[in-house]
């Protein structure tokens, strides 16, 4: 059952909802919403979700994952896998769940690389790692 669904969470969920619309008229008496350190986080935040949109929009779907990576990836990082006290890696069946999904990770940060790559490359701009310090 989850938090609302029983009596006392039905009478919870509106005191949350209308003590969150208290603080915030609370916080814009204050004047927070004008202060600099709020509007510098806000800012930072929407850079933040537009972003994220982006990326979320160039990865629509879990990347494919095939048996022979997944055979691959696992035996290229099979200690990743192992139980501190195991003497030995679990075989590849026990642990494939774990090895799909890092997999599928490994394959999002590519793809999130290449789109980066891209956005640069698209816009002519050029990076000079070894001028700073």
């Amino acid at each position: 059952m989850g938090k609302f669904e029983s009596t006392d969470g039905k009478r919870l969920l509106p005191r949350q909802v209308v003590g969150r619309e208290v603080l915030y008229d609370t916080a814009v008496r204050r004047g927070y919403l004008n202060d600099p350190e709020t509007e510098r986080t806000v800012e930072q935040l929407r850079r933040d979700l537009l972003v994220q949109k982006v990326i979320d929009e160039h990865l629509s779907k879990q990347p494919e994952v095939t048996e022979t990576e997944v055979r691959l990836y696992y035996e290229a990082h099979k200690t990743q896998f192992k139980a501190p006290e195991a003497a030995t890696p679990p075989p590849l069946e026990q642990v494939r769940p774990q090895v799909e999904a890092a997999l599928r990770q490994e394959k999002q940060q590519e793809a999130i690389e290449k789109l980066l790559d891209r956005a640069l490359s698209a816009e002519d701009v050029r990076l000079y790692p070894e001028r700073m310090r």
